[in-house]
Order: structure tokens, then C-alpha cells, then sequence
């Protein structure tokens, strides 16, 4: 008996669609077929669409979800739109891989998964980083109680010039914030994923633009911005339109009196920096991405 093929659609043809989740699917061949993609941008929808060799695109991603009833939805859409293709993908009776952050606030989040079980769909986030080689290796330490109890904890996502210049990135209307969504969301997600989610207590910080906003003359490539590949129809940058954070800081106090420094940015003059400090009463991690 042959296993049945699942039908996937893509909501959202930039980066993240080309770079990761079109070519991830099509690696799956032998069980999924992407039917479709979806984008405001036409040209952007059948650019991909005839890259991949995909039989439809759509210009109204409801259009694509109601004529066709993928089984498994893809969204990859800028973070504000998330919840509201999430939901529609679910309605339409499909299982959703939406990508990080799941959600711009907690109330958000807890009606798409409430949306979810309502409909009997998995929905699933896109927080790729815990499946790499070590952070799952640290998981499996701190599970294996070789740190001990942890007490304190740094994360730092510092790229000294690293702005995102093909999207909607740097637009507050769109993508709700800047770095600490694009960056430090990873790596928060991670670090609490591997020492167990617990609770939290409070949590303080500040956000800041100071360089995203300016001309600096400066050349960057796509990859120091975090797009080495899946780049195809950029949307022209003007730094005039930058109204997110380019750099966050915060303190975060957990349950069981620990604490978590977090740095993200996207532009500051500091030195790069990529990692996660876990310190425990019996030994310490320390993760690099």
C-alpha cells in the first residue's frame, strides 16, 4: 500500500521560503508534493514558483487555501502576518510550519495553538536552532544533570553590521521588531528549551536605534546579514523606512532564581558575537551557532 503524498503550500516567497523551507520539502519527494506558493508580490511568487518547478502561484494566499486544501501549510511571511495566515492554514483544514517567532505577543501565540487543538492540526514553529548538532548536544547534557542546577545564563547575537536589506525586516509595521525577533528569538527559544522552560519571573531591558536609521556608505553582502543564498526578488532598501530596533539588551529572572543576560543586534560597535553561556553548580556549557 502506498503511503500517501502530503500536499504542501508555501505563504511568503522571500528569503527564508527559498533558502529553507522549498528546498527542505523538496528534499522530502518521496512523501510531500508542494502544490503552490503564495505572495502579495506576484512576480516574487511565480519567480519561485518557476524556479522549483511548482505547479501554481498565487498573488491571494485565501485564494490558494481555498481551492486547493494543501494538507501542511508553510508560513513565511513577515512576523505580523504570521498569526493571521497560521489561523487560515489551520481553518482550512491544514497542519502549519510557521516560521519564527511564531507570534508578536503571548495572547496571540496561545489563541494559534488553541486554534490549533480547536481544529485537531499540528501547528508547528519554526525554532530550527535547537536542532543543530550542539545545542542538541547540550540538551542532552542538561538532561543528563552534568550542570547541575543552573543559576545563570548569557546570550549574545551581535552582528556588528548585519542589516537585513531584501524584506521587510527593518519596518516595525510588518515584521514588529528588529533584531531581537530576527536574531535573539533563536537563541532565547534554545536556551530555555535546553534547561528545562522554566517559568518567568520578570523581565527588564531596553531597545535602541541608533544606526539603522543613517546613511553610513558602508558595502554589505547578503551574507553578513544572515541570506548567503534564497535571495531571488529583493524589495528595494531605503534606510529612511527603518523604524525597528537595531540593537536590544534585557535581563530575564526565571523561576528558581535564575538569571539570563540577552544581547541582539543587527548593527553596533561592538565585536560580532554568537553564542550561549549556561552556568551550573556542577559545570557550565558554552554553545557558539
Amino acid at each position: 500500500m502506498q503511503n500517501k503524498k502530503y500536499r504542501v503550500a508555501v505563504i511568503g516567497t522571500g528569503m527564508i521560503a527559498n533558502a529553507a523551507h522549498i528546498p527542505a520539502w523538496k528534499a522530502l519527494k518521496n512523501d510531500v508534493e508542494v502544490i503552490a506558493v503564495a505572495d502579495i508580490r506576484p512576480e516574487a511568487a511565480r519567480e519561485t514558483a518557476a524556479r522549483y518547478a511548482i505547479p501554481q502561484a498565487y498573488a491571494d494566499p485565501q485564494k490558494m487555501l481555498d481551492e486547493l486544501k494543501p494538507d501542511i501549510v508553510s508560513v513565511c511571511t513577515p512576523n505580523v502576518y504570521h498569526k493571521e495566515w497560521t489561523l487560515a492554514g489551520l481553518k482550512a483544514g491544514a497542519h502549519v510550519l510557521c516560521e519564527k517567532p511564531l507570534a508578536v505577543t503571548h495572547a496571540d501565540a496561545l489563541e494559534m495553538f488553541r486554534v490549533a487543538d480547536e481544529v485537531g492540526r499540528v501547528l508547528y514553529p519554526s525554532q530550527s536552532l535547537r536542532w543543530f548538532s550542539a545545542f542538541t548536544a547540550g540538551k542532552n547534557v542538561a538532561e543528563s544533570g552534568a550542570l547541575g542546577d543552573v543559576y545563570y545564563a548569557e546570550i549574545s547575537c551581535i552582528r556588528r553590521r548585519g542589516i537585513p536589506k531584501w524584506g521587510f525586516f527593518h519596518m516595525k509595521e510588518h515584521n514588529a521588531g528588529g533584531p531581537l525577533c530576527d536574531l535573539g528569538v533563536h537563541m532565547i527559544d534554545s536556551l530555555y528549551w535546553i534547561i528545562g522552560n522554566p517559568m518567568i519571573k520578570s523581565a527588564s531591558g531596553g531597545a535602541y536605534l541608533q544606526l539603522g536609521n543613517m546613511d553610513e556608505g558602508l558595502v554589505t553582502s547578503l551574507a553578513d546579514s544572515g541570506a548567503p543564498v534564497g535571495v531571488f526578488t529583493p524589495r528595494p532598501y531605503d534606510y529612511h523606512e527603518f523604524n525597528v530596533e537595531d540593537f536590544a539588551s534585557g535581563f530575564v529572572r526565571l523561576e528558581g532564581g535564575i538569571t539570563v543576560l540577552i544581547r541582539a543586534s543587527w548593527a553596533v560597535n561592538m565585536p560580532e558575537s554568537f553564542y550561549m553561556s549556561i552556568a551550573g553548580t556542577r559545570g557550565g556549557l558554552h554553545l557558539p551557532r
